[in-house]
């Protein structure tokens, strides 16, 4: 009990981390998070600068919406890593590819 108490407190966690950053996901209660696609920001990009900044994400097919990106919460997480997963995914997702150059947008979203 105090193991799965202390996993939906991270995935609450996760998810208002995820809000106040400006995005959201679907996922409910459960361990796995998918973030809702992100206009004009290609999922698999994405995932490549959140495993560059040593976060390991899970990318999977959305069927015809195209990629996703989620995140697997565990009990063995601590809130800072929710943190600093959240920090990238702003940091990441911040930048933006036009005719092959790199523009980087805000200090996040």
């Amino acid at each position: 009990e105090r193991l799965r108490s202390r996993l939906l407190r991270l995935i609450r966690h996760f998810r208002g981390r995820l809000k106040t950053a400006g995005f959201s996901c679907t996922g409910g209660l459960f361990p796995v998070q998918t973030l809702a696609p992100v206009p004009g920001l290609d999922a698999v990009s994405l995932y490549g600068r959140l495993s560059d900044a040593g976060v390991r994400t899970v990318l999977t097919s959305g069927g015809g919406g195209g990629a996703k990106i989620s995140f697997i919460i565990t009990a063995a997480h601590a809130p800072e890593d929710i943190d600093r997963a959240v920090q990238a995914l702003a940091k990441a997702a911040s930048i933006r590819s036009v005719n092959g150059a790199t523009l980087r947008i805000g200090g996040g979203r």
